[in-house]
């Protein structure tokens, strides 16, 4: 099974309907796909697939322990293409706590079937971003605006930060460094990436080393929405080199 996470680092940009067509074009091209509404909180995807009152759904999961996510995946009128609603009538689905996380990612990588596609909420909360980590190949949904273009960046920097921080022991050498307890010799860059794995490097190998391996399959895909003009197009390139620049990351743009 293929998981593909895709998320905006901004709302408005499209993401739902390009999750939606991508589940449907795959559908079509006889793989077997489920769609799970993963937008905690503001589930309304069944609505683009012309569902009215759909039933239990990943906040019945969340919320019911003795749950199987399997039997809540719902047939659509699409080829190919099943679905699990969002359910956001559960009150407290958008702040889902770790256990209740973990099970539900459990959940999902246990399913059956070629493509699991995640419609992710907006924005850069840790339960979209760990959401988004299931996959060292998600997708990221921006519009060719300043302010699109940056929270994409800060969306992905903010991931890259979550694997670091998951690597990192308490009160190490790394923790230290982190949390800003041990102060760079240039303060203005403590919270620049490439910087603080330089310092990590020499502090705590194993965290560099582990961040290496665990990145150096993390090539997420970007897709530019909602384009005007040509010129629209360069905003691609912009992101992408801040991303190499800075983050020492390779984005790969799909169009």
């Amino acid at each position: 099974m293929q998981i593909i996470p895709v998320a905006s680092g901004k709302g408005g940009v499209g993401k739902s309907l390009i999750a939606t067509n991508l589940a449907i074009a795959l559908g079509q091209a006889g793989k077997n796909v489920v769609i799970a509404d993963c937008d905690l909180g503001g589930s309304n995807l069944h609505l683009m697939f012309g569902m009215q009152g759909v039933g239990k759904g990943i906040g019945h999961f969340v919320s019911h322990t003795g749950t199987s996510l399997a039997g809540l995946v719902t047939e659509t009128r699409y080829q190919g293409v099943r679905l699990i609603p969002g359910d956001n009538e559960i009150p407290g689905i958008a702040n889902l706590s770790a256990p209740g996380k973990k099970r539900l990612i459990t959940g999902l990588r246990r399913l059956e079937c070629d493509y699991l596609i995640l419609d992710l909420g907006a924005g850069s909360g840790q339960n979209v971003i760990d959401l988004f980590l299931t996959s060292h190949r998600g997708l990221v949904i921006a519009s060719p605006t300043v302010t699109s273009a940056l929270n994409a960046y800060l969306f992905l920097k903010t991931a890259l930060f979550r694997v670091l921080s998951s690597l990192v022991k308490k009160n190490s050498g790394a923790a230290r460094i982190l949390s800003g307890r041990e102060k760079p010799a240039r303060p203005e860059r403590a919270y620049n990436l490439l910087e603080l794995l330089k310092r990590i490097k020499t502090a705590d190998r194993k965290v560099y080393d582990a961040y290496r391996e665990h990145t150096g399959t993390f090539v997420p895909r970007l897709i530019l929405n909602l384009l005007e003009n040509e010129k629209d197009a360069s905003f691609a390139d912009r992101i992408r080199r801040s991303l190499h620049e800075y983050l020492g990351l390779e984005l790969q743009h799909l169009g």
